[in-house]
């Protein structure tokens, strides 16, 4: 049996840098996500400039995707008459007037019953794929809790396939896209399983494991 393994990057705290605009990117967020959010400026092993997200939001994840599809919660590009991507705005602005090129490498929106976890695939940008993410979600809401009757713990979007020969996780080997499978870890079960996004079930027989560095 093949082990899959999620990888974030490899990453060191930005002690003591001064980015400008990050007071005013909490803000906007805590407003739109109606949450408690966190910040963190990292230094990946590439040495890009990284931004992580943490969402803390008071409420449950089925309520937040009904405020989705009512056009409430995310100011995402998800409405018919809408064509602006909030979040793509507030990190590009965030590039501009510190004149450096950052990247949202990682955003974990945590409910009061479950964590949703998105991890940066390389070539595809968190804040392009958000919307599509939160919408799949939605319609695999039923057979992600098994027919409502267990809610996962932890979601996971991005999954990465072991590289055995370096014995590491290789960044260039991802399944597909944000929206082919997800990780996905039940309170009562050890091993991580992998939900098939697609045909909306889980696979049989699989074991994943998480690290981090």
């Amino acid at each position: 049996m093949k082990n899959f393994f999620h990888k974030n990057l490899t990453r060191q705290h930005l002690d003591g840098l001064k980015i400008k605009g990050i007071p005013s990117l909490k803000k906007s967020l805590e407003k739109e996500f109606f949450a408690n959010v966190d910040i963190k400026l990292l230094k990946s092993f590439n040495h890009f400039n990284c931004i992580t997200i943490a969402m803390d939001c008071n409420f449950k994840l089925h309520e937040a995707l009904f405020q989705l599809n009512s056009f409430n919660w995310g100011n995402l590009n998800n409405h018919p008459l809408q064509t602006s991507n909030f979040l793509k705005e507030q990190i590009q602005t965030i590039s501009f007037i510190n004149n450096s090129t950052f990247h949202l490498t990682e955003l974990a929106i945590n409910f009061t019953d479950t964590t949703l976890v998105i991890n940066k695939i390389q070539g595809l940008l968190i804040e392009d794929n958000l919307s599509n993410i939160l919408d799949s979600l939605s319609q695999n809401y039923v057979n992600l809790t098994k027919g409502l009757k267990k809610m996962p713990f932890e979601m996971y979007t991005t999954v990465f396939e072991l590289d055995e020969l370096a014995n590491n996780v290789s960044q260039n080997t991802p399944f597909m896209d944000y929206l082919y499978v997800w990780g996905v870890y039940f309170s009562d079960e050890e091993e991580m399983q992998i939900y098939d996004v697609q045909n909306k079930k889980f696979m049989q027989d699989s074991a994943v494991d998480i690290i981090d560095e």
